[in-house]
């Protein structure tokens, strides 16, 4: 995941790791990993919000596409605490990259999501 970042030699990333939280209840932990050579001093920002808004207001990238893969995973004991559900418990693992315009990576995710917390749904549009 972090490969696809550092395509050219000394691309520098950026670990983040946050707790989601709805009404005080966490939902999900994620680690984003971030480009800094486009994206210089981004862990100095509030990233309590949209990554993705930083991205645009303060550095104008526009994220233009996501591409994610989503699978049931066992958490670890260190998570799961983060999480307040038992080690070991079902989670949707969730990993993604983020692409600008020129098909440019930005910033990727690997994302811990409760799945006794979330319904995941998918449609798809069909072309002829």
């Amino acid at each position: 995941m972090i490969q696809s970042l550092a395509r050219e030699k000394g691309n520098i990333v950026a670990r983040l790791e946050r707790l989601r939280l709805a009404n005080g209840e966490p939902m999900m932990f994620e680690t984003r990993y971030i480009r800094e050579d486009l994206f210089p001093g981004i862990l100095k920002e509030d990233l309590s919000g949209s990554l993705w808004e930083v991205f645009n207001r303060k550095y104008h990238y526009k994220p233009v596409r996501h591409s994610q893969s989503i699978k049931i995973a066992k958490i670890s004991a260190e998570k799961a605490s983060l999480l307040t559900i038992r080690s070991g418990s079902n989670v949707f693992l969730i990993k993604g990259v983020t692409y600008g315009e020129g098909d440019i990576p930005l910033e990727c995710e690997e994302s811990y999501y409760r799945s006794d917390k979330y319904d995941l749904a998918f449609e798809a549009l069909i072309e002829e």
